[in-house]
């Protein structure tokens, strides 16, 4: 009888010793499979089981915060949801806290603004979460950036608004980047403008319908219009707007005139110990265009220099200006 049990032995054996072989095989082929591989430049790309990497924006939290009462109903969000949020529910003659930075815009009234006030009001920064009691801007800044979405701020009707502790930028609009003011009375202190634009006119404020504008130890800087006002466009009969407590205009740009300020139809421009300086405007008056009807007042203490123009570097007057 012919026995197999010597063939299938061999077998068993052959198998046993290819078996180290052949997991050293497999094994270099999942090395090569997930190795850098070379591209036509000579880089390498990374292998294809990389750990997820997960940017610091996806994992950002609120960073503007507003409340209307002190902090016990707290608005947040990451962008500047929140200042409107609580100007919405603040009663008439309140006041509305921010801290942090609140980038972009609304939309309220059909107009794009990160603020839109239509109703007696203070808006004030330099506080933090765990502070709403003591303001303190330089510790604490504070800033609303409309990022070209739109203005910083729209103010609007028989009101009186106060704005406190704020750098405003980023505003873009036809009239009035920074801030659109008709008919309000507002009181603007320590607070920057800066770096807004208008296509048309007051790149960094824009003021009408007899609003009444104070501007006290504030800065208007870096902004630029089109046609008239890269700083500040006041114009009407019944407007005022008053530049005191060492307010500073300044580096603001017109393609047209008024590379600073630009007051006109009978509006009232007056400027106490503070200055216009290194404005430039395309056409006339670098630092102040004073026009058809105009009243400006410039005291002893006040500064218009170094503005640049084609015609009136420092102040053209004009058409009954006075």
């Amino acid at each position: 009888m012919e026995k197999h049990l010597p063939h299938q032995h061999t077998i068993s054996v052959s198998v046993l010793a290819f078996w180290p072989v052949l997991l050293l095989l497999i094994g270099l082929t999942l090395l090569a499979k997930n190795a850098p591989s070379a591209t036509a430049a000579g880089h390498t790309q990374p292998p294809s089981h990389r750990p997820l990497i997960i940017s610091p924006e996806s994992l950002a939290g609120p960073a503007c915060f507003a409340t209307h009462d002190n902090g016990t109903t707290l608005f947040s969000s990451i962008d500047a949801q929140a200042v409107q949020d609580a100007i919405n529910v603040a009663s008439p003659d309140g006041t509305v806290k921010i801290a942090g930075t609140c980038v972009g815009v609304t939309t309220t009234a059909g107009t794009e603004q990160t603020g839109y006030i239509s109703k007696t009001l203070t808006l004030r920064g330099g506080y933090t979460t765990t502070n709403w009691t003591t303001s303190d801007p330089t510790i604490n800044p504070t800033t609303l950036d409309a990022a070209q979405g739109g203005r910083v701020l729209y103010l609007t009707g028989p009101i009186s608004v106060t704005v406190e502790n704020l750098s405003l930028t980023g505003g873009s609009a036809d009239l009035g980047g920074g801030i659109f003011n008709t008919a309000a009375t507002t009181a603007i202190s320590n607070t920057q403008v800066y770096s807004n634009s208008a296509t048309d006119r007051g790149g960094g404020l824009w003021n009408e319908t007899a609003g009444r504008i104070t501007l006290h130890a504030s800065e208007v800087t870096s902004n630029t219009a089109g046609p008239g006002g890269g700083g500040i466009y006041s114009n009407g009969a019944g407007t005022v707007f008053s530049i005191v407590g060492g307010s500073r205009v300044a580096h603001n740009a017109a393609i047209g005139d008024g590379g600073g300020i630009y007051n006109v139809d009978a509006g009232h421009l007056s400027i106490v110990a503070s200055d216009v300086v290194s404005n430039t405007a395309g056409g006339y008056g670098g630092g102040i265009v004073n026009w058809q009807s105009g009243v400006l007042t410039v005291t002893s203490g006040s500064r218009v220099e170094e503005n640049r123009a084609n015609n009136g570097g420092g102040i053209w007057s004009g058409m009954n200006g006075s």
